[in-house]
């Protein structure tokens, strides 16, 4: 799961923001229903933002699917102007609408708006939208991550109904007669995701990174 930070035209004189953290993970009640965001300004000219919140569906492809979901979260404050050389709090509040049978994820976007300065008469503006991550996971769920092997590449699919951080998991490859161990960390070059929502998948070429001549026999993900 890519982590998205859209520019618009760069010129050498633009201002932008950050956003902390850029996951984050939520219950469907409860305190932990509740995440908190941090935008820094470092920036010589006030910053306005707009932020809003999209659900994330992926394809069989990896293919992201985005789809307007303001309705399922309070926003506070949905619109900020942020001072320069400052920082502004964002406090989001999942509300959603029915109980989740499965984990599911958002971007959050922060959005920067279109201001006039003295300084983009004679150039181009600079617009730095970023969508970070969200998952609402409901009580109990838990990833199940399913792996087989298809010619030369490691199928990984997550069957169960929450969201698996990569990061957590080693792989264990063996042959008749080598065993190789490593940590998600050391293949994670390899493919462009870090997350597995519920019923999604994504493959890792076996030849990128396997050291042994024999074909692989057993595999499986161990969580940390």
């Amino acid at each position: 799961m890519r982590l998205f930070l859209c520019l618009f035209i760069s010129i050498p004189n633009a201002y932008s923001f950050q956003v902390e953290p850029m996951v984050q993970w939520l219950s469907t009640h409860g305190s932990s229903a509740q995440a908190t965001y941090h935008l820094h300004n470092p920036s010589q000219l006030d910053i306005p933002i707009e932020i809003t919140i999209q659900s994330r569906d992926v394809t069989s492809e990896g293919e992201e699917v985005l789809t307007p979901a303001d309705d399922d979260f309070i926003i506070m404050p949905p619109m900020a102007s942020i001072e320069k050389h400052s920082s502004q709090r964002v406090i989001v509040r999942y509300l959603g609408g029915s109980e989740l049978e499965q984990a599911q994820s958002y971007r959050i976007n922060f959005n920067q708006l279109p201001v006039d300065t003295d300084s983009d008469k004679s150039g181009v503006k600079l617009l730095i939208n970023f969508g970070s991550l969200a998952f609402v996971s409901p009580h109990g769920s838990e990833p199940i991550l399913d792996t087989q092997i298809i010619n030369d590449e490691i199928l990984i699919s997550n069957q169960g109904n929450g969201v698996a951080d990569l990061s957590d998991y080693s792989i264990s490859v063996s042959n008749a007669s080598e065993h190789q161990k490593l940590a998600w960390s050391d293949i994670a070059d390899y493919l462009d995701i870090s997350f597995l929502a519920p019923q999604q998948s994504t493959t890792v070429q076996i030849s990128d990174w396997y050291t042994f001549e024999a074909p692989i026999t057993a595999l499986s993900f161990v969580k940390e």
